[in-house]
């Protein structure tokens, strides 16, 4: 599922941070720290275990080290064909 959340995308991602959107009662979404934060500490959210080029493509960036490795990206341009512009 997607959803639009308004100020979600203000925290960085971390591949490994746990913290999880969970669905209320009431049809919203909660999210739900599972460590201790200490005053100034950065919150971490994932996007979600992605690839590369999905981190990129979806959000412009890609972190050092990225757990899921290994993607490629093809990209055609009409009129290019190998290395040639007509």
């Amino acid at each position: 599922d997607i959803y639009l959340l308004p100020g979600a995308d203000l925290a960085n991602h971390a591949s490994t941070a746990i913290f999880p959107f969970l669905p209320t009662a009431d049809g919203g979404l909660e999210m739900t720290a599972q460590q201790a934060y200490t005053p100034g500490e950065e919150i971490l959210i994932s996007y979600g275990r992605k690839t590369n080029e999905a981190l990129l493509l979806s959000y412009g960036f890609v972190p050092p080290p990225n757990i899921p490795q290994g993607s490629s990206l093809d990209l055609r341009m009409e009129g290019v064909e190998e290395g040639n512009v007509k």
